[in-house]
């Protein structure tokens, strides 16, 4: 799984390589969450190594939490991949009783806002990206700890805006 797959795809369900929704025994067919964490946190962490240096490591200690991380990628694939989501659903939906087809899809059109931050079925990246910017700031999954013993000075901006500046070269990583 590529940093791309992980971090700009749907971060709850699979999808094919034109984007469209697996379903299976109709119900969206579950991603693997567990390894695409795996894959933007290795890169975290080789962004960490190097924005680091290896004699401050001891004393500078980067964390995540879990819980928070798990939250701010689903809240994006929610928001990104909402009305995608709803649309599969009812073209699913339309497929399966087909004199439901164009109810089903007129349907559709009426929840195109229904709550949702992005409103289109296939927004641009620089939507993808704030959305994962948005909810990075927000939930602060990342953490950095400094240690007593730490004789270097640390500018002030780089802890409180700590999980943006992470969230950015993530970004950078990525594009």
């Amino acid at each position: 799984m590529t940093l791309g797959e992980c971090l700009l795809g749907d971060f709850l369900y699979q999808q094919n390589a034109e984007g469209e929704y697996i379903i299976r025994n109709n119900a969206f067919v579950p991603k693997d969450r567990n390894t695409a964490t795996d894959v933007i946190l290795k890169i975290i962490d080789k962004i960490y190594s190097q924005s680091i240096h290896s004699d401050d490591s001891k004393y500078l200690i980067r964390s995540y939490t879990t819980l928070l991380f798990n939250q701010a990628m689903l809240r994006f694939s929610r928001d990104i991949y909402g009305e995608s989501r709803l649309r599969a659903r009812l073209d699913h939906l339309a497929s399966i009783v087909h004199e439901m087809a164009i109810p089903a899809l007129n349907e559709a059109k009426k929840y195109e806002d229904y709550g949702l931050k992005v409103n289109s079925t296939a927004p641009y990246l620089h939507r993808h990206l704030a959305c994962i910017f948005y909810w990075f700031s927000v939930l602060k999954p990342f953490s950095l700890e400094i240690r007593k013993g730490f004789n270097r000075s640390i500018e002030k901006g780089y802890l409180i805006y700590h999980n943006e500046f992470v969230t950015y070269d993530l970004i950078l990583v990525l594009i």
